[in-house]
């Protein structure tokens, strides 16, 4: 019969490949087997951490110097937490078990994550059920405020919104303070006004004084408090100062801009 050597290789395989899968699937199914040695269910016991969900042992990491540490209420998404082991922080995610990277320090600025890697470079995380980079490792510093990453890179800095795009031109001086205009720097003791594009405004004032609202500027100048809107037109109210060094606000509320001096109402200017 012509057909036998198909009919005996077709029954082979079937031998073959028939125990295979079935054994496939038994392991596919089998959940992984973590040994728990720790009775009483510590956080912290043997010099390993301990990771639990509904009385189950999820994962255990194991210290690498005498003692480490995590924060409970600082987990994440229940999947992931920062661990504190010698002088370095990983970034650990707990259901699979594994580190995802190491740092030397992270901030949490409004649930991102501003950390400076090992190669002495920040970056910012974003953490929830997944880890991704907004902001490469690229910087030598990062500051954020206002929504914007006040950035430092071949000692220069500049604005970077959260997706990392650049808002500003370069400054040579840190960046103190912005709004949606203009750009605050210090040199020499003095503050110095910049626009988005880096033009500088009162460059023959001596600026000791200022406050900023999103988008209002407030500047003493020789004994007066000068509010502007846009420095380049006239000034929308001066207000004389009996001492220069009052501490300024501005607050922009209910159509209002509201002037404290030393922390007191002073005045208020209706907006349109």
């Amino acid at each position: 019969m012509k057909n036998k050597p198909v009919l005996y290789t077709i029954i082979i395989l079937l031998i073959i490949f028939i125990p295979l899968t079935i054994l496939g699937f038994l392991y596919k199914e089998k959940p992984i087997s973590i040994s728990d040695e720790n009775p009483k269910h510590f956080p912290y016991y043997n010099n390993s951490l301990w990771f639990y969900q509904h009385n189950k042992l999820i994962s255990k990491y194991d210290c690498l110097n005498e003692k480490c540490s995590y924060n409970i209420k600082n987990i994440i998404n229940n999947k992931y937490v920062f661990i504190k082991d010698g002088d370095i922080l990983y970034l650990y995610d707990i259901n699979k078990g594994s580190i995802y990277n190491k740092y030397l320090a992270c901030l949490n600025e409004d649930n991102k994550y501003i950390c400076e890697s090992d190669k002495l470079l920040w970056g910012v995380l974003d953490i929830f059920d997944e880890v991704r980079e907004d902001i490469p490792f690229i910087y030598e510093s990062i500051n954020f405020n206002k929504n914007k990453y006040i950035v430092k890179k071949d000692n220069k800095y500049y604005l970077v919104d959260e997706k990392n795009d650049k808002v500003t031109k370069e400054f040579i001086s840190k960046i103190e303070d912005f709004n949606n205009t203009y750009v605050i720097s210090k040199e020499n003791g003095r503050y110095r006004i910049y626009d988005f594009d880096g033009n500088e405004y009162l460059s023959n004032y001596i600026i000791n004084n200022y406050s900023l609202s999103d988008n209002y500027i407030g500047i003493v100048l020789n004994n007066n408090l000068n509010i502007y809107n846009n420095i380049n037109n006239l000034t929308l109210k001066e207000i004389s100062l009996s001492n220069i060094n009052s501490k300024v606000k501005l607050e922009e509320k209910n159509n209002k801009l509201n002037i404290y001096l030393d922390d007191l109402l002073h005045s208020s200017i209706e907006l349109s």
